[in-house]
């Protein structure tokens, strides 16, 4: 039972990644940022970036504000916290 939980929230977690990777890439797109761009201004590499994009993981929060603060509106998945 415990494993069962635990696979369920990893598979959770994983998701959530995957749909704020796929509204980071939008925001970024609609604004016609590259990813080294975003990664700039952000203050962080662009594999940094393109992991956030890919679901790898998820921003930390200071950066996970930042994005929000330069995306406010354009990326509901920013809503939820950090996984």
């Amino acid at each position: 039972m415990p494993n069962d939980i635990s696979t369920e929230r990893t598979q959770r977690r994983q998701h959530l990644r995957e749909l704020l990777g796929f509204d980071l890439t939008s925001a970024r797109l609609a604004r016609r940022l590259t990813q080294e761009g975003l990664a700039s201004i952000i203050g962080v590499t662009r594999r940094t970036c393109s992991a956030w994009e890919l679901g790898e993981y998820a921003p930390e929060l200071p950066h996970l504000l930042a994005l929000r603060r330069m995306f406010v509106g354009d990326v509901e998945a920013l809503d939820v916290v950090a996984v």
